[in-house]
């Protein structure tokens, strides 16, 4: 990682800005966070055990938010009883998008590991939980193919085989990725140039009509030997970063950029729970006009990675009041309700008031 450069905190202050207007970001819940699908070399014990490995890493990871989290020794640990962690498994084939080199498709082993074990061993590592309720990273990507006609803008359709490797890899992290619609609008207020010069302030006042959220900056080049090098800068509210990496396909290239935006969101989204049972905080819900919407915003609530428990306390008419005992500190309780599109926020986050717009 390259030391953090003036750029860099321009582009954490114009997203800042901006999510002060703004604060809730987009967000999407993740499934599958608990299961993986990973190659494996035959359908014997032996190779089905080293294959449950790697899918427990990768399970780890998704949960976790991070990579680092594969330098636990709890974790290292476990991933050696990998075999006993498995709630089932199943062979299948897996499908890969188009590439340069390897197969399209290949044996693999289907793992599904339990929810509760993966939890209660990262809480022993140490280590923090991301919520599933996480948001969406808006790719702004310039590409250069060395074909002589210079940056161009990335465009889903016409880019069809990195956007499918890009939402591969988000599916690999549990990560939602946005794309630009480069409608009328993004054309006229967008330039190659602007997203190849990684230019924070121009792009990151185009992605204001997406809404607040990550965004990441990347330029990618063909290099004269078949691979790929590329350059990013990740912003949010809280934090940038920016990195660079080279790969020998644009699918590994692919792989990169997204495992750098992950580990963003992760640094500012992820849940360090408290050793002790936290805080308690009273949250009040306008709008729950129904049993059926004030039993959705409970278990919405109840299941927040942030919570350890949730209590309703006072009912008038449509607006209910609830107790909240923290599992983490009060700024990451808010962070986490900020993921949660149901409940919109009634003036400061720090009032605590919510509106229920779930439906």
């Amino acid at each position: 990682m390259k030391p953090i450069s003036p750029r860099v905190f321009r582009a954490a202050a114009a997203l800042c800005a901006l999510c002060l207007l703004v604060p809730w970001a987009r967000a999407e819940t993740v499934a599958g966070l608990h299961e993986a699908g990973v190659p494996v070399a035959a359908q014997d014990v032996a190779a089905r055990s080293a294959a449950a490995a790697t899918a427990l890493a990768e399970v780890f990871v998704k949960t976790s938010g991070s990579r680092r989290v594969l330098d636990n020794p709890v974790v290292a640990g476990a991933l050696r009883e990998a075999d006993r962690l498995l709630a089932q498994f199943y062979f299948t084939r897996i499908a890969y998008p188009p590439r340069g080199e390897g197969p399209t498709e290949e044996l693999g082993l289907h793992a599904v590991f339990s929810p509760p074990a993966i939890a209660d061993l990262l809480h022993r590592a140490g280590e923090p939980l991301l919520p599933p309720n996480r948001p969406a990273t808006l790719l702004w990507i310039a590409i250069d193919d060395g074909t002589g006609g210079g940056a161009r803008l990335f465009d889903r359709d016409a880019d069809a085989v990195l956007a499918d490797w890009l939402r591969w890899h988000g599916g690999r992290r549990g990560m939602p990725l946005r794309f630009p619609e480069m409608d009328l609008q993004d054309s006229t207020t967008v330039a190659a140039e602007q997203v190849w010069g990684l230019d924070a302030p121009a792009l990151l006042a185009a992605s204001a009509r997406y809404g607040p959220g990550p965004v990441l900056l990347a330029k990618l080049a063909a290099t004269g030997d078949g691979g790929w090098v590329g350059q990013w800068l990740y912003s949010d509210g809280e934090q940038a970063s920016e990195g660079e990496a080279n790969a020998p396909a644009i699918e590994t290239l692919a792989g990169e950029l997204v495992d750098f935006a992950a580990e963003g969101v992760a640094a500012r989204y992820a849940v360090h729970a408290a050793a002790e049972q936290g805080g308690q905080l009273r949250l009040r819900v306008d709008g729950l006009a129904t049993f059926p919407h004030y039993h959705h915003a409970y278990r919405l609530l109840q299941g927040m990675t942030s919570v350890r428990e949730v209590q309703l306390v006072l009912v008038d008419r449509d607006t209910f009041f609830f107790d909240v005992v923290t599992a983490s500190d009060v700024e990451t309780v808010l962070r986490e309700l900020s993921l949660l599109p149901q409940l919109q926020p009634v003036g400061e986050a720090a009032a605590l008031h919510y509106r229920w717009s779930g439906g």
